[in-house]
């Protein structure tokens, strides 16, 4: 039990067990931070501003039990991380999300910064961390100290690869600070074919040359589309219910469609790409019976369509009561 207005802060390893770390509070046992498992190190603080704290630490083995250690910090004294984010080209203050992650990759903290771009990350555990500011609306985000991360991370950048920032107790470590450029645009259309017409709606996602989505956008009436704050190599995909996927450029998908297929997209600071377009074509039909080997009808048989190239399924239908089904 720990008194309320305490910060708490639980290590937790067990280098060959399932981990479960939970606070709740006294009355009524509602969860107010966790921690899943497998993992080798679990540090997370949680502040009991409004009653007793009970803290409940688990493991179920998957072997022996060597190795596990539990710590818990009452008390602890905590800094702060703090810093302004501005736009690189004419200094001003932007108002966004700012993200201190620790060292093993997860997001321990968010805050937002101002409209003078200042923030504060408070309550943060002595030790190393990474701070990313992963969204800026027409700008790329940022991991410190320098690094792009258009997207955030973990696609739009690795956070391990940003300047480590060290948090030491009851103190704030200032300057960390972030002027974020301009990023470039992808613009474009989607249209039906034969049609010539836009759909009624479709998405067109943004993806790392290695298939992880980066941004979206839907299409207006008009069907066009915009994405903006990017910066690198980029892969686009198009879908609309009712038609075949589609990569840019121009290669039709069978099943799912995979990045690797598509045609690269370099995007630099502020440089706008203007005919990302897609024509999406309409999808095929199979029709057909299943009979038995006296020639009568069988009801309720699933038949699945898989495509040639991959193997992969496509989509399947369930016979009617006269045999008759339809993909």
């Amino acid at each position: 039990r720990v008194p309320k207005a305490t910060n708490v802060a639980i290590r937790a390893e067990a280098l060959d067990e399932s981990v479960s770390v939970t606070t709740f509070s006294r009355c009524g046992g509602e969860a107010l931070a966790s921690s899943g498992s497998p993992l080798q190190n679990v540090l997370f603080t949680t502040s009991a501003g409004y009653g007793d704290l009970w803290i409940r630490l688990a493991s179920r083995s998957q072997g022996s039990r060597r190795h596990n250690t539990f710590t818990i910090d009452a008390a602890l004294d905590v800094g702060s991380i703090s810093g302004r984010v501005t736009r690189a080209d004419n200094g001003v203050g932007v108002s966004t999300q700012v993200q201190a992650y620790v060292e093993a990759g997860w997001s321990y903290r968010t805050t937002y910064s101002n409209e003078d771009g200042q923030y504060s990350i408070p309550d943060l555990p002595p030790g190393s961390y990474r701070v990313v500011v992963p969204y800026g609306g027409d700008l790329v985000g940022e991991l410190f100290d320098n690094h792009h991360c258009a997207g955030g991370p973990p696609f739009g950048c690795s956070v391990a690869s940003g300047d480590p920032v060290v948090v030491q107790d009851s103190t704030t470590t200032p300057g960390i600070d972030f002027q974020l450029v301009v990023g470039g645009h992808i613009v474009g259309r989607v249209r039906l074919v034969p049609e010539g017409t836009p759909p009624d709606s479709a998405t067109v996602r943004i993806l790392t040359p290695g298939g992880q989505d980066v941004a979206y956008d839907l299409i207006d009436p008009f069907g066009r589309y915009a994405i903006s704050g990017l910066q690198g190599e980029y892969r686009a995909i198009a879908g609309a219910s009712g038609r075949e996927g589609q990569v840019y450029d121009h290669v039709t998908c069978v099943g799912p469609c995979s990045a690797e297929l598509g045609t690269p997209i370099v995007v630099g600071p502020g440089d706008d790409r203007t005919d990302v377009d897609f024509d999406l074509p309409r999808l095929g039909a199979i029709a057909g019976q299943v009979l038995d080997s006296l020639g009568s009808p069988i009801p309720g048989a699933t038949v699945g369509a898989y495509a040639v190239s991959t193997g992969g399924f496509i989509a399947s239908a369930t016979s009617s009561a006269d045999g008759a089904y339809l993909i």
